[in-house]
């Protein structure tokens, strides 16, 4: 008798740690699960964001030529007559609405400085902070729609070099805040400060859907800036014209490298890691979410048999199957509740690391975590439900006559 009931307490004490064990496991797939679905779903929404999010700038029927002059060693004079010889050309093209030059075309980079607002009080100097900056043609504000306040950029103050800035929103509130900041000065690392002549709007020409930061512009003039790009805005549905303005610029010197695509290709090429990474984490999340149905079900399945004689006995003592089916539906759903809590304190803990290719998405967005948890809960309960329904089910004579 003695070993007939000890044989029976080791059973039940392995039935036992093998059920924990399985918990466990369910738990860690759940957190896992949580944090990769949590992460694909925040990245397809910050792509979602990028792509019709308003950048400030035309991000349609643009298209940029990028010749290396640089390689062909031009000197000052045949750089300025080869650049201005293509943006007459270019915009004597019908369906040409504006050609610019700039030193950076949006979502190709960026080249940046350290400035400061010019010194008023010498008992607090300025912080020095670093800014955009981008050297553009008197058009180019008028090529991509960026709106301007104050005044444009003119050819004499390109061949001038004076040194005349065109700053952006986020700067002027950054150093002049609820002051005007046009005919202010700030300081770079050029010997003479710059003088505000004019504010751009905000723009996302660094990422998409994120607003630049800090940002300035000042006069491009061919010849003593290199690496300039031609920027064209064209009427709507002209893609042809990328073959004509090649054919030009070819003609005009074959022996220039050149290439030439449109803006949209560089905003393609700005979100392709983001797209890489939601398929990556997107794939995982659902292999994930996969195992956690099947694992919970397998364990509820579990539970269901080891327990079949005390669910006999209960519904034999007047328990109603309702009851039986809820007490297991609850018992699975609190060991997903557990996976959702480990994964929430991992999500956040890790929120920092998205924050690049997020597009301004708040990496703790509300509608993401809801969405997830909701598709988490829903998975859960069919397959808690399943095995709860079998339980339910359970003859109470069968079922004590089984042991």
């Amino acid at each position: 008798m003695n070993s007939t009931l000890g044989a029976q307490s080791a059973l039940l004490g392995r039935s036992i740690a093998g059920t924990r064990l399985r918990h466990v496991l369910v738990v860690t797939q759940v957190a896992i699960s949580f944090v990769l679905l949590i992460a694909a779903g925040l990245l397809v929404r910050g792509l979602q964001r990028a792509l019709t999010a308003d950048l400030g700038i035309e991000r349609e029927n643009v298209f940029v030529l990028s010749p290396d002059t640089k390689a062909n060693r031009y000197d000052a004079a045949r750089t300025r007559a080869y650049f201005s010889d293509l943006t007459e050309r270019f915009g004597a093209l019908p369906g040409v609405k504006s050609v610019a030059l700039a030193a950076v075309v949006p979502f190709t980079g960026s080249r940046n400085e350290m400035a400061a607002p010019e010194q008023t009080d010498a008992a607090s100097p300025p912080q020095r902070i670093v800014v955009n900056v981008n050297l553009v043609s008197p058009r180019y504000f008028e090529t991509l729609g960026i709106a301007i306040r104050g005044r444009h950029f003119t050819d004499i103050d390109g061949q001038s070099q004076l040194p005349l800035a065109v700053v952006s929103e986020a700067m002027a509130e950054r150093f002049w805040p609820g002051a005007d900041p046009i005919g202010r000065r700030f300081s770079t690392g050029d010997p003479q400060p710059y003088e505000v002549i004019g504010i751009a709007r905000n723009v996302s020409s660094l990422s998409p859907g994120r607003i630049d930061g800090p940002f300035y512009y000042r006069a491009a003039f061919p010849g003593r800036d290199t690496s300039l790009s031609l920027v064209v805005h064209t009427a709507p549905g002209r893609q042809d014209l990328a073959k004509t303005m090649r054919e030009i610029a070819t003609a005009l010197d074959p022996s220039v490298a050149l290439s030439i695509h449109s803006l949209e290709e560089n905003i393609d090429r700005a979100l392709r890691p983001a797209e890489l990474a939601a398929l990556l984490s997107g794939s995982l999340g659902l292999l994930a979410f996969g195992l956690v149905a099947v694992g919970l079900y397998g364990v509820m399945a579990y539970v269901v048999n080891q327990r079949t004689k005390e669910i006999g006995v209960r519904i034999a003592l007047g328990a109603p199957p309702a009851r039986v089916q809820r007490q297991f539906v609850g018992d699975g759903l609190r060991v997903v509740a557990i996976g959702v809590g480990i994964g929430l304190v991992l999500t956040i803990a890790s929120s920092h690391v998205l924050t690049r290719v997020l597009f301004g998405l708040s990496p703790l967005d509300p509608l993401t975590f809801a969405a997830v948890g909701a598709l988490l809960a829903a998975i859960a309960m069919i397959a808690c439900w399943l095995p709860a329904r079998r339980a339910a089910k359970v003859d109470p004579m069968e079922a004590l006559r089984c042991e």
